[in-house]
């Protein structure tokens, strides 16, 4: 077969580094020519196919082209699980020996498998309660299906954009599948490529695929509409994710460091324990308001005294009373030098950070450390503000990731934002200048963390913050710089280095 003005498809398919171009009929006869090796019962295909379609030209814009009846299979295996309709197994019988075992291969390998993965059921879950079934699935299959399109030798390129397959009968499937491989001269062409599919199934292991990032991108879908979006949010998460979480024990060694007296400013709030929290030990800010009851002016015998001396006095514990309530701010500055946007060089890039911008595990960083201090100060009053600060003069070229930065923050905090714990704002000048620009605030703690390249930090070194304020400035390697002790450097260890610096500020602002 010859396309208009240039050379037969067999003779670019000859080609060992063409990618063929088809376009029309070799489409639609690859399509469902492919369709002859689905898994799935050849009676159901008629009904399946277009809403398969959708999910392929989303594939096919990613630049992932494999065999359509593939794509098919593992969509609806995801999305029905164990009502999935394999096809009949006393036609199977009557194939070739050579091709009913490769077919039973990937049946058992690339469907059947997917049944048996935890992930698997979690991603059905998910799927079943969402109304972006379809968004959140081809996302998922673009993950899986990447790293096996990639390895494919044999290889077609195709535009289905306004494409749309007529209705078919599934009895004239194996004459599409002849007449494309027939017009680019390979028989068998289509097997190879889900025999080589089989070969490379380890890479199609939900379990080991989707991360804590990728589920939570897919069930956030609708939050982050851009691609780009999605890829700032699923660096600052993997960050998040590598940290893990703050061990108990440590929780509770940091909450007793950081008891404090403050002042009766919730003189009509109660814990929400109620009796059970009330105690005969305590500062006498904790003092129930009952107690004053005995501060008889004159009186003979002073029961108030009496009642302290002897260690009757109630008083509400601290753990739970909103009485005794600490207010606190935790100021993160993170500079925005250009720096900062180049990626991480080390390590893997499904299960470390090796491509993951500077700037997005800084932020992971400090989502990590946001989560820290909400646990052990839960029943405080704790708010969070990050200030993210882009010095004058920096690239106008990184200023569109400045700006979708922000934008995926505000989104990850969007909670705690709308019941005002959280708020992200966006500075231009200097780290040195945000820093010394913040004013304490009479009625709350004030902590502020810094986290810029030394160069940065340096306009700050002996600074003493104003009362009611405490700074703490983490130092971050980046460039030449030679190492420093203290500072953050992915250059051998990332996740390493960040899990440092955790401890490392938790450390320092609890000391």
């Amino acid at each position: 077969m010859r396309r208009a003005n240039g050379p037969s498809l067999a003779a670019l398919a000859a080609g060992a580094a063409a990618r063929v171009t088809l376009r029309g009929e070799p489409v639609l006869d690859y399509l469902l020519g492919s369709l002859v090796y689905c898994a799935r019962h050849p009676a159901d295909l008629p009904g399946l196919v277009p809403r398969a379609l959708g999910w392929y030209r989303h594939l096919a814009s990613r630049d992932i082209r494999l065999p359509f009846g593939l794509v098919l299979d593992l969509g609806y295996v995801l999305l029905e699980g164990e009502d999935f309709h394999f096809r009949d197994y006393f036609a199977d019988r009557r194939l070739p020996p050579a091709e009913r075992d490769w077919r039973e291969a990937y049946e058992q390998a690339v469907v059947l498998r997917r049944l048996r993965e935890s992930a698997g059921e979690r991603l059905r879950q998910l799927l079943q309660h969402t109304a972006t079934a379809d968004e959140a699935l081809v996302l998922a299959l673009e993950l899986l299906l990447e790293p096996v399109a990639a390895t494919l030798s044999q290889q077609f390129e195709f535009e289905l954009a306004g494409f749309d397959l007529p209705a078919f009968n599934p009895a004239d499937l194996p004459a599409h599948l002849h007449a494309f491989e027939a017009a680019i001269e390979r028989p068998g062409v289509v097997a190879a490529q889900l025999r080589e599919v089989v070969a490379q199934a380890g890479w199609l292991d939900l379990d080991q695929r989707l991360a804590a990032e990728d589920f939570y991108e897919l069930e956030h879908i609708r939050v982050f509409p851009r691609a780009s979006l999605r890829e700032v949010a699923r660096g600052i998460k993997r960050t998040e994710r590598l940290l893990g979480t703050l061990p108990a024990v440590d929780a509770r060694r940091l909450r007793e460091r950081a008891l404090a007296r403050t002042t009766l400013d919730s003189v009509g709030t109660y814990p929400v324990g109620g009796i059970a929290e009330l105690g005969t030990r305590g500062p006498l800010e904790n003092l129930a308001a009952s107690e004053l009851l005995y501060l008889e002016p004159e009186a003979e015998l002073d029961l108030f005294g009496l009642r302290l001396v002897e260690d009757e006095l109630l008083r509400w514990q601290r753990d739970g009373a909103a009485l005794h309530l600490l207010r606190r701010r935790y100021v993160f500055v993170v500079d925005e030098s250009d720096a900062l946007f180049g990626p991480v060089t080390v390590g893997d890039t499904r299960h470390g950070l090796r491509g993951v911008k500077l700037l997005r595990c800084l932020l992971g960083l400090v989502l990590a450390l946001v989560g820290d201090l909400a646990r052990v100060f839960g029943h405080d009053d704790a708010r969070f503000d990050l200030v993210l600060v882009q010095p004058e003069g920096s690239t106008a070229a990184l200023a569109t990731d400045r700006r979708e930065v922000a934008e995926v923050l505000r989104l990850l905090l969007a909670e705690r934002e709308a019941t005002g714990t959280a708020r992200v704002e966006v500075s231009t000048g200097t780290v040195a200048e945000t820093l010394r620009g913040w004013r304490p605030e009479t009625d709350r703690a004030g902590y502020l963390v810094a986290l810029a390249p030394s160069a940065a930090l340096a306009p700050n070194e002996g600074w003493r913050p104003p009362p009611g304020l405490r700074y703490v400035g983490q130092p971050v390697r980046v460039g030449a710089e030679p190492p420093t002790a203290g500072a953050i450097d992915v250059t051998l260890d990332p996740v390493g280095s960040l899990r440092a610096a955790r401890l490392r500020l938790l450390g320092a602002l609890f000391a």
